[in-house]
C-alpha cells in the first residue's frame, strides 16, 4: 500500500525538531510533550525524509531511504484525496487541540521492524530511559479512505474496505536494554461492533503501562480481512501528536 521514494537519510542531532513543555494543565506530572510545532516544513507542508532529535533526548527514526518504517511530520489536512500521494495528511483539521502540525508514522511489514522512538545514547541531559505517559492518535486520510470506502486512489496495490468484525490496529511496544517491557494497542479502525468506528478525531492513548523504556516501537496491523496474498492491504499509517513522557536520569 506504500510507494516509497529513495532519499538520503539525514540525522540532524543539533536540530531540535519539536517543542517541550514543562507542565500541562490536564496532566501536571508530564515533563515533556512533543508537539511537532516548531518544524520548518516549507512549501511542501511535510517532511518524510529526515530523522530528527527532540531536545537531544529522543530520536524519531526515519528509515524511509531503505524502504523501512519511519516517522515524518506534517501540516497537511487534505481529507478528500485518496492514495499514496496524499500519505502525509491527517483525516481532520490539523494537529491535536487546534495545533497546526502533527507527526505521522508508516510501518513496513517487509522489514520486520516498526517505527522507532529511542533515547539518544550518551545524551548530555543524562537521560537513560523515559516513561511514556500518553500520545494522541488519529487516522491519516490515506488510511481512513481505504478503510471506510476501499479507496486507495487506484494507483498502488489493492485496498480492501474494513468489514464487520474486523479491525485496524496500532501497537506501541516498549523496550529497556533490549528486553520488551509491555505493549499497548489502539484501534484507529474498529468494526467489531455494530458500527464502523474510525479515529477521525484525536484520541488519547495511555502509554503508562510501557513503564521505563529506552525504545518504543510502533507497528500497524489488523484483522484477517485486511490481508491478501501479498500481505497487508490497508495503508499502514497513523498520525500522532503530543507524545508525553517523563525523563529518567542516571
Amino acid at each position: 500500500m506504500k510507494k516509497s521514494l529513495l532519499f538520503a537519510l539525514g540525522l540532524c542531532a543539533s536540530l531540535t525538531f519539536f517543542t517541550s513543555c514543562d507542565d500541562d494543565d490536564d496532566d501536571p506530572e508530564y515533563t515533556d510533550i512533543v508537539t511537532f510545532e516548531d518544524v520548518d516544513l516549507g512549501e511542501a507542508g511535510y517532511d518524510d525524509q529526515n530523522t530528527f532529535v527532540y531536545d537531544n533526548v529522543l530520536i524519531f527514526v526515519n528509515n524511509h531511504e531503505s524502504r523501512g518504517s519511519y516517522f515524518g511530520v506534517s501540516s497537511k489536512t487534505d481529507t478528500t484525496t485518496a492514495g499514496y500521494q496524499n500519505d502525509a495528511s491527517v483525516f481532520g483539521a490539523g494537529g491535536n487541540a487546534g495545533s497546526k502540525c502533527f507527526g505521522y508514522c508508516y510501518y513496513s511489514e517487509y522489514t520486520g521492524e516498526g517505527a522507532i522512538i529511542e533515547v539518544v545514547d550518551g545524551n548530555q541531559a543524562g537521560v537513560e530511559s523515559v516513561s511514556p505517559n500518553r500520545v494522541y492518535v488519529s487516522l491519516t486520510t490515506y488510511a481512513a479512505l481505504a478503510l471506510r470506502d476501499g479507496n486507495d486512489g487506484g494507483g498502488y496495490g489493492e485496498a480492501v474496505k474494513l468489514k464487520q468484525g474486523g479491525f485496524f490496529s496500532a501497537t506501541f511496544t516498549g523496550f529497556l536494554d533490549g528486553q520488551k517491557t509491555a505493549s499497548v494497542t489502539a484501534y484507529p479502525g474498529d468494526f467489531r461492533g455494530a458500527e464502523l468506528r474510525l479515529m477521525t478525531s484525536w484520541t488519547a492513548v495511555d502509554l503508562k503501562p510501557l513503564g521505563k523504556v529506552d525504545k518504543v516501537e510502533v507497528t500497524i496491523g489488523g484483522s484477517e480481512d485486511l490481508y491478501g496474498d501479498y500481505g497487508f492491504n490497508a495503508p499502514a499509517y497513523i498520525a500522532i501528536d503530543d507524545f508525553s513522557f517523563t525523563r529518567n536520569g542516571r
